[in-house]
């Protein structure tokens, strides 16, 4: 059977749902729904159907065509025919961006991995996607690449290029809910890794719920879940890199 829509599609109208549900909720009616997605969902598609309520935080590849805002007077200063200017002149691409001395890095405080970080980074508003988000008004941010000390040496982490679809949002919120989604996909791969969420331990389908309501359950009690070790052995947490082994894993879904 041939699917009628494809992720994106499917992806963004179920953003519109969420945002829905929670403004027909008097004390959330104001509150802003922020939407922090891949590559894979900062497209035209998303872009097009996506409730210009929701706040879009996407990472884009390093090499896209940016444009400025038309002039306001680009249409009257042509004559003759033709379609009226949309697209000013071409700006620097986000790698281009990061790696141009003339434009300096700033710096914005944000929490994460349980402290605070001080991050360095580059941004051009208003930008426009010719080719992902048509006209719309979008903010180029470019984060500077991490460092951190790991067995006696100094190593970088790649740098981040984010789009983000209002130009009136913070950039210090911006950067800080692109972290906190970041805290999240840690999450999911510990809970994949421990509890076995993409192993198959049995092939009925109440053990197919059940597994997926303890996945849910770990994740929103704040990974308050511990494993009874062996004797002569003290406590360890969940998030402890050697209790992944597939014993662990059947100790914790025995009990």
């Amino acid at each position: 059977m041939q699917r009628q829509e494809g992720l994106s599609a499917q992806g963004a109208r179920l953003l519109n749902k969420i945002a829905e549900r929670c403004h027909s909720v008097a004390v959330w009616k104001d509150k802003i729904l922020w939407a922090v997605v891949d590559a894979s969902f900062c497209n035209q598609t998303v872009f097009r159907l996506l409730d210009p309520k929701i706040v879009l935080i996407g990472r884009v590849r390093k090499d896209i065509r940016l444009y400025g805002p038309a002039p306001p007077n680009a249409s009257m200063a042509r004559a003759g025919r033709g379609r009226k200017a949309s697209y000013g002149p071409l700006l620097p691409t986000p790698e281009q961006l990061r790696q141009d001395d003339a434009t300096r890095w700033k710096k914005c405080p944000i929490f994460a991995a349980g402290q605070k970080h001080e991050l360095n980074y580059k941004t051009i508003a208003p930008v426009l996607w010719r080719s992902g988000a048509a006209q719309r008004s979008l903010r180029l941010l470019v984060i500077r690449p991490l460092r951190y000390r790991a067995h006696g040496h100094t190593l970088y982490r790649q740098p981040a290029y984010l789009l983000v679809d209002n130009i009136e949002v913070p950039v210090a919120e911006a950067l800080q809910a692109y972290f906190y989604r970041w805290e999240i996909e840690v999450d999911q791969k510990d809970e994949k890794d421990l509890l076995g969420g993409v192993v198959r331990h049995c092939g009925g389908a109440p053990a197919c719920v059940s597994c997926g309501c303890l996945c849910g359950v770990a994740g929103g009690s704040d990974q308050s879940l511990w494993i009874e070790p062996r004797r002569g052995r003290r406590p360890t947490s969940p998030l402890a890199p050697a209790q992944t082994s597939d014993s662990v894993k059947r100790r914790a879904f025995a009990g």
